[in-house]
């Protein structure tokens, strides 16, 4: 199983001078990865069996899901669950997702 959490470098990054030596966002990226890690500790105990690739990634989420789906039998997303009557169900992810995909999509809602 391969886990890819992808996530935005916030607008103070974008804009910083790049000639200054040290590198914030390294520190950002490190921490991304480890909070993945601990969020996926309780699954890998209790799935020892279960082999674990973990990708924490800055940049746009669908363009890396639909990468790393090319190779895949099953894609799985999530979504939050809308109580509202009105209005999409899914966020654009999720749908760019769904469009795009060339293996099959699961769509899991969660909290």
């Amino acid at each position: 199983m391969r886990v890819i959490h992808c996530w935005k470098l916030p607008s103070a990054y974008k804009h910083r001078d790049a000639t200054v030596g040290s590198t914030p966002e390294s520190a950002l990226v490190t921490q991304q990865a480890h909070a993945l890690t601990e969020m996926l500790r309780p699954w890998r105990d209790k799935y020892p069996a279960v082999e674990l690739i973990e990708e924490s990634v800055p940049g746009r989420p669908a363009e890396h899901l639909l990468t790393a789906s090319a190779d895949t039998s099953l894609l799985v997303v999530g979504r939050r669950t809308s109580h509202s009557p009105i209005g999409r169900h899914i966020g654009p992810i999720t749908l760019a997702v769904l469009h795009h995909c060339s293996a099959p999509v699961a769509v899991a809602p969660h909290a």
